[in-house]
């Protein structure tokens, strides 16, 4: 379902913000409004044209039809819907999905007697439109509203869609200022409200935020630590749009945007990405600040490798063919006609020697190997028709065959590294992987600094076979909220 877009001024912002004055992360959006950096989603020209062709949407629901939306028209349906989800979740795992935060007065942990308790009553707390307490659930697998969800028929270069999972929090919390994954996120408000600030992905606020990342990941464990560590990042972002979400409407948030978000009633919302084949070279393009990120958030190998080998096998399905209307043996003759490269396997070739050092290095050797095969018969079979290299438009020196040509000239030289945190660990990341996993929860509860969101950053995806292909299928977990007074 197309849902109606709307835009809201900045009127609308000010009036929810007004109507908060005791919510303590008014004041970071009111700075924000007066910087003179942003404006409302309404934004001019020169604001949408920072997004490029993907600019952040609020529009009506698109993930549930009329008939399913009755089923979540009024807080007491979303609380059921949600009740029996966390049930559900109990049944199948024993891992807490309830989260504390940190009191911003006290910087102590409001640590729950009975983690389950506290779910349940967090989510009760959707019907009091003041509710507040010191925790929330960042990620609820909900399976029920993955029930009533329909999506349209899209085409085969919609490589992947994540499930639908539900964050919960009360009234005054704050969604830590973070970016999006390389998904296109939508996030659909069921109850509450949420005042938002999203920026474009330009260079300057990308390199902005990885300077961030690289500072906290480098910071002391006797460094001070705040709960507005980031602030002054938002506060040099430039181009941010703003806007107050709804229940009823689903926020469209484009790859690598950075966002900042505070709740100002109880609220619950249900997030999925999507994931097009035609981001597989812009995600490339952004592999410094994804390892920065990485480093920030000490992701282990496997995570990594996980993420590159699904990028990597995108990759293959398109130079396959398995992703476009042109096969390899086509390719030449077809782009000839058309004056330029065709399709999803042309952007690759065509930007290949720009991104394959920044894939290489993270892929495990024999993933590497396996696209360097597929890479070599997809030019054989373009050589086929026209002898020359679809990389480079040369025709290999006599004697030098097409393999040997690639090899020479569009393969990483050197040796082969055999994974980004191997090299950056010396070698030692697999004795450190299972450690790292067992700490990993207990550094999520004590480290203050963590961003949080509606989706957290860059996908931790698993391999999974798809009619397709191989392809990013998973999101992170929203993790370390910091809220005040909940």
């Amino acid at each position: 379902m197309v849902g109606q877009t709307r835009q809201t001024s900045l009127r609308e912002v000010r009036k929810a913000l007004n109507a908060n004055p005791l919510n303590p992360y008014v004041h970071i959006f009111k700075q924000l409004l007066e910087n003179g950096k942003n404006g409302p989603l309404k934004g001019s020209a020169v604001a949408r044209a920072r997004f490029g062709s993907d600019m952040v949407l609020l529009k009506k629901q698109i993930a549930f039809n009329t008939e399913a939306q009755k089923n979540i028209s009024t807080p007491e349906k979303v609380r059921d819907i949600l009740l029996r989800d966390l049930a559900t979740h109990k049944e199948s795992s024993d891992a807490p999905v309830y989260s504390p935060i940190v009191d911003p007065h006290t910087g102590e942990w409001a640590m729950p007697a009975d983690d389950e308790v506290a779910a349940k009553t967090l989510i009760n707390g959707l019907l009091n439109k003041n509710y507040k307490t010191m925790g929330w659930i960042a990620s609820l697998k909900s399976p029920v509203l993955d029930s009533m969800s329909t999506w349209p028929d899209y085409d085969k270069t919609h490589i992947s869609q994540t499930g639908m999972e539900t964050c919960i929090m009360p009234n005054e919390t704050r969604i830590n200022l973070q970016h999006q994954n390389e998904t296109m996120a939508y996030i659909n408000l069921l109850v509450g409200e949420i005042v938002w600030m999203i920026w474009p992905p330009i260079p300057d606020n990308i390199a902005k935020m990885q300077a961030a990342y690289d500072a906290d990941a480098n910071a002391k464990p006797e460094d001070p630590v705040g709960v507005n560590d980031f602030d002054d990042v938002a506060l040099s972002l430039v181009g941010g749009v703003t806007c107050v979400h709804a229940p009823g409407e689903v926020l469209v948030v484009p790859p690598f945007c950075m966002m900042l978000g505070a709740s100002t009633r109880p609220t619950a919302f249900v997030r999925y990405g999507v994931f097009q084949a035609d981001r597989v070279v812009p995600t490339l393009r952004m592999m410094p600040f994804i390892k920065s990120w990485w480093t920030m958030e000490h992701l282990n190998q496997e995570t990594r490798f996980s993420f590159a080998a699904a990028l990597a096998d995108t990759i293959k399905a398109s130079l396959s063919g398995v992703l476009d209307d042109v096969l390899p043996e086509q390719f030449a003759v077809a782009s000839a006609q058309r004056g330029e490269r065709l399709g999803l396997m042309g952007n690759l070739v065509g930007n290949w020697d720009g991104v394959k050092d920044g894939l290489v290095e993270i892929l495990r050797e024999e993933h590497a190997e396996e696209l360097r095969k597929t890479a070599k018969e997809f030019l054989g079979k373009v050589a086929e028709t026209s002898w020359m290299c679809a990389i480079c438009g040369k025709t290999p020196e006599e004697g030098v065959t097409m393999e040997d040509h690639f090899d020479m000239n569009h393969w990483p030289q050197g040796s082969l590294e055999i994974g980004y945190n191997e090299v950056e660990h010396g070698g030692q990341a697999d004795d450190n992987a299972e450690a790292a996993d067992q700490m990993e929860g207990v550094e999520r509860e004590q480290d203050t600094r963590e961003q949080a969101g509606p989706s957290t950053t860059t996908t931790l995806p698993l391999r999974q076979v798809s009619s397709n292909a191989n392809i990013l299928v998973d999101t992170e977990q929203m993790e370390g909220v910091e809220g005040a007074g909940e």
